[in-house]
């Protein structure tokens, strides 16, 4: 319907001969063909520049990890200890089986009863590295269950490490 207005429109201008006229719609015609065009390219531009950055952001967030695993086990069971002997002592292994360094950052304990101590430097992919647990017995006599959480920059962030017993008392 628009089209038909415009060609109506046109008719009218050149009956009157206004040549001036025609001229300046013309260009104007002109003008906005070019910035049609202009404008695709653009969007052109901008739906390539999307995908590429959505593309570098799929790839960033696939980064590397580091993972912890246990050796072993994450329990222990000490069995009886006599109270008499004093403290006990496991040495957890661990080990990195991420792809890049595994930073044990710390390693708490749920009482006083019980210390740990972990490998400070960074562990490389594929090493390992260890938490000594200690638990001092004296004054805890009977069954024990205590949990070590060690948290690091690995991929399951703290692990929970277990250790039990019974403290058979002094005589």
């Amino acid at each position: 319907m628009l089209k038909t207005y415009i060609i109506a429109f046109f008719k009218h201008l050149l009956r009157k001969n206004n040549a001036d006229l025609i001229q300046r719609i013309l260009k104007i015609r002109t003008f906005v063909a070019f910035n049609q065009i202009k404008i695709e390219e653009m969007k052109r531009f901008f739906l390539v520049f999307a995908f590429v950055f959505m593309i570098a952001g799929i790839a960033s967030a696939q980064k590397k990890e580091a993972v912890i695993t246990v050796i072993d086990s994450a329990n222990y069971d000490f069995g009886n200890v006599q109270e008499a002997n004093g403290p006990v002592t496991h040495v957890f292994k661990v080990k990195n089986t991420g792809e890049t360094a595994l930073v044990i950052t710390q390693a708490n304990t749920t009482c006083g009863c019980t210390t740990a101590d972990h490998t400070k430097e960074p562990i490389a992919p594929g090493k390992t590295g260890e938490v000594k647990v200690t638990f001092k017995v004296t004054g805890y006599p009977g069954p024990f269950n205590r949990t070590i959480a060690v948290s690091s920059n690995g991929k399951t962030g703290t692990f929970i490490l277990t250790i039990k017993g019974n403290v058979i008392g002094k005589q």
